[in-house]
């Protein structure tokens, strides 16, 4: 098992990258196009079993930076509008009594039934069981699992803060260097801005 080491523009220093990327099969390959993508991919890989509350923030963060490098890689842009979740929202239509909501092709209503008579059908979350949970009477007290809640989401947050200043200065180092191939934009010879 691999240890993270998080920190810098790159994701922590070059030389301890280097050595998370040599001794990982799943994330080493990365090294190259991305370092950040190296060090988070280790970072929720060696947390998965001691704290699984922490590997799914690294695992959300290395999705969310995978995407932004897929996204420039291949030159997608794809402005969100209220059209596009329209239907959902009509369908959805949550001001209104769930009775009233409307099927369509594409968003419909399945019972229990319906889904656990599916080949292979789970619906266990069995992976979201807190032993520490099963005695109501030693639960904690509402205060600690809400303090404990609040130093979960600032922890986040600082993570996020970081990521978002290593963008931010990776963008004025000539960030897009670093990926696989850097998408040049076919009018002008140049690499495309955001």
């Amino acid at each position: 098992m691999v240890t993270a080491v998080v920190g810098g523009p790159s994701g922590g220093d070059d030389e301890q990258v280097a050595r998370l990327a040599a001794g990982s099969s799943n994330f080493g390959h990365l090294l190259r196009h991305e370092p950040l993508l190296v060090t988070l991919g280790c970072a929720a890989e060696s947390y998965v079993h001691t704290d699984p509350h922490a590997a799914m923030v690294k695992t959300r963060l290395f999705g969310e930076i995978m995407a932004r490098h897929l996204v420039t890689l291949l030159g997608v842009t794809v402005p969100v509008t209220r059209a596009h979740l329209e239907d959902f929202v009509q369908c959805y239509r949550p001001d209104e009594d769930r009775s009233k909501r409307v099927e369509t092709e594409r968003f419909k209503a399945y019972t229990y039934e319906e889904l656990i008579a599916r080949d292979k059908a789970n619906l266990d979350i069995t992976w979201l069981h807190d032993p520490s949970l099963d005695d109501a009477d030693n639960l904690p007290a509402p205060e600690v699992l809400a303090a404990e809640i609040v130093e979960d989401l600032q922890a986040a947050l600082e993570e996020f803060a970081a990521i978002a200043e290593t963008l931010q200065q990776a963008r004025g180092e000539g960030w897009r260097r670093r990926w696989l191939r850097s998408p040049t934009d076919t009018q002008t010879g140049t690499a495309p801005t955001n």
